[in-house]
């Protein structure tokens, strides 16, 4: 489950020095900097929704494993 979570992190830091790269041959200081600003505050909307998500997994898990445990009695 590790792995997908890690490949899409490395997939976001290539995206994002495949756009600094083809923003900085515009040579305008602004729009690269607008790009680097940006860049922490989508990694952190990332990283929430990747804890959200696994938080949400487990409860999930969680609760079929009490159902199952309710049946088998």
């Amino acid at each position: 489950m590790g792995l997908p979570l890690v490949m899409g992190m490395f997939i976001m830091v290539l995206y994002n020095l495949v756009d600094t790269f083809f923003i900085g041959q515009l040579h305008d200081d602004y729009q690269l900097a607008a790009v680097n600003l940006a860049y922490p505050i989508i990694m952190m909307m990332v990283a929430s929704v990747t804890l959200l998500s696994t938080k949400l997994k487990r409860y999930e898990q969680m609760q079929i494993e009490s159902n199952w445990q309710e049946i088998a009695q």
